[in-house]
């Protein structure tokens, strides 16, 4: 999350499992947060499908995807957010 504002990149892809925290806590923070609200973000999940797909992206997050997927479909997400 810190490293969001310092370096402020173009599209961060979160994925939920991560040490001392998850990824959709992550990204609410970072999108509720003025200097970071603009970045998108996409939810980008390394275990296969989890029960989020159904609820939608995280609150925040402009997208989901989970990696069990092609990286294809990631690609069409990214050109999506231009």
């Amino acid at each position: 999350m810190a490293k969001s504002k310092s370096e402020r990149p173009d599209l961060i892809l979160m994925d939920v499992i991560m040490p001392g925290t998850n990824g959709y806590e992550a990204t609410r923070a970072i999108t509720r947060d003025e200097a970071t609200r603009n970045i998108p973000v996409i939810i980008w999940h390394g275990q296969g499908p989890v029960d989020r797909p159904a609820l939608g992206p995280a609150p925040g997050a402009r997208d989901y995807s989970d990696q069990a997927r092609r990286h294809r479909r990631l690609i069409e997400k990214i050109h999506a957010l231009s």
